[in-house]
């Protein structure tokens, strides 16, 4: 009993020590905007899950799924356990894919390279470039900006394929807000001499402190039509979820695509500016109109003044409280209503504006006089 006890233990602890995790990439080049599979191959059965966790600081995992294979040739069995996962680059250039661990053992590390997306679009003397079929332009209008000032950034998405359920994030964060603006607009255009399916979507930007400020970029996530590859471990356990029939695509590949970040150098509030309010705006109007049949009243009968104030670049949150600027009188008291703020979009560019009624009431007879009312800007 002894004896063969030790020789099944022995039997178990051979078996695990050649177990084996492979890896391999589809393709060594992709273009920027593009994703790529990672296959892995695990000599025998097991229930864990590979770690992938190395993976995220290059990389989005955008998918994972996992096949079993038993095969008896001649009496022999063998078994393998495969993994696939989709993964789409967070920046460009050479990125080493980690070691992955996988039921205690560990695979080799891969490098793979991603092109740059030209200004021009794809360079065809640029290898793997010629594979890009989407990506990201991101054009800010100014780089030194004072600070809550906008900062208009236009994100262009260019494509030759068909996207499927695509959505284009570019979120804020506690140092800078971000507002999209307008609407979206679609053209062609032709770049390097090839023709790409273009959405323009513009945002404004407000950054709310001075100093170095680094925003991630636009984020496009969606699914892209794809053909089969081969697989390079001479048998894909899934094929079938990219069928091909007559040559054209009948499966979709989910992409994710970062664009560049956006990296402002911020400029502080300018000394001697009013410390009530700072307004970076690109125009400021202030227009007054009276309500009443003249600007004579008896004692206590109110008169009304609507202030409307309009800023352009600016979001009406941004706008000073009217009420609070003006100087009256002694004899004279102020009951202001609240305020209706409001913003609106001209081409790219945000325009707030307020607008305060102001009833005002003498206590007394007499003639009294409201200095005027200045906005600086």
């Amino acid at each position: 009993m002894k004896g063969c006890s030790a020789m099944l233990f022995g039997l178990l602890l051979g078996a695990n020590a050649y177990a084996t995790v492979k890896a391999a990439l589809d393709r060594d080049h992709i273009g920027a905007g593009d994703s790529v599979r990672l296959i892995l191959q695990y000599d025998g059965q097991t229930r864990d899950q590979p770690d992938l966790g190395p993976l995220q600081q290059d990389f989005d995992v955008l998918s994972t799924s996992r096949s079993n294979n038993v095969q008896i040739v001649n009496g022999n069995v063998s078994s393998h356990t495969e993994a696939l996962g989709i993964l789409a680059p967070k920046k460009t250039g050479q990125i080493v894919v980690p070691p992955i661990v996988w039921a205690g053992e560990r695979s080799d590390a891969l490098t793979l390279t991603v092109a740059a997306a030209s200004p021009n679009g794809p360079n065809p003397a640029n290898g793997a470039a010629t594979n890009e079929k989407v990506f990201l332009e991101t054009i800010a209008d100014q780089k030194e900006p004072y600070v809550q000032a906008a900062v208009n950034v236009t994100v262009r998405l260019y494509t030759t394929e068909r996207l499927y359920q695509a959505t284009l994030e570019f979120a804020g964060n506690s140092d800078v807000l971000v507002q999209q603006i307008g609407t979206d607009h679609n053209r062609t255009i032709e770049k390097n001499g090839r023709q790409y399916d273009a959405v323009e979507r513009h945002y404004v930007l407000f950054p709310q402190k001075s100093g170095e400020l680094s925003l991630p970029g636009a984020m496009l996530a969606g699914q892209l039509a794809v053909r089969a590859r081969p697989d390079r471990f001479g048998v894909d356990p899934f094929a079938d979820l990219f069928v091909v029939n007559g040559g054209l695509p009948t499966g979709v590949q989910p992409i994710r695509v970062h664009g560049d970040d956006v990296v402002l150098q911020v400029r502080p509030r300018p000394a001697g500016v009013d410390a009530r309010y700072w307004l970076p705006a690109r125009d400021v109007t202030l227009t007054e109109q009276w309500h009443a049949d003249s600007l004579e009243a008896h004692a206590g009968d109110p008169i009304t003044l609507d202030l409307h104030l309009r800023a352009e670049g600016l979001t009406a949150a941004q706008l000073p409280d009217l009420a609070a600027l003006l100087r009256m009188p002694a004899g004279i008291k102020a009951y202001p209503d609240q305020a209706k703020l409001d913003n609106a979009a001209q081409g790219d560019v945000v325009i707030g504006s307020r607008d305060q009624s102001i009833a005002m009431i003498a206590d007394q007879p007499g003639k009294f006089e409201l200095p005027p009312l200045r906005v600086t800007w």
